[in-house]
């Protein structure tokens, strides 16, 4: 459990947050390549200037999570389909 951490132009790469409360946390300019998160509690989390990470939807609680029009492909990919 790190609710409401504050991650800041941090490089989280191949990070695993695999059945991790991060409800609230804040992943600003962060580097999310390979990073895991799978049974993740995301609710309220901020992704609106992250970068590089795979959320699925289906097995990740993302209820109110922010995210921007650019970055919303880190939460298509597990659907395999094409964003032009």
């Amino acid at each position: 459990k790190i609710h409401k951490t504050s991650f800041k132009s941090c490089l989280l790469q191949e990070v695993d947050f695999s059945q991790s409360e991060l409800i609230e946390s804040n992943f600003e300019d962060c580097n999310l390549l390979h990073a895991k998160f799978d049974q993740t509690n995301l609710e309220k989390a901020n992704f609106e200037t992250a970068n590089y990470f795979s959320i699925d939807p289906r097995k990740n609680r993302i209820k109110k999570a922010k995210f921007s029009k650019d970055n919303l492909e880190g939460l298509l990919d597990s659907f395999e389909i094409q964003i032009n």
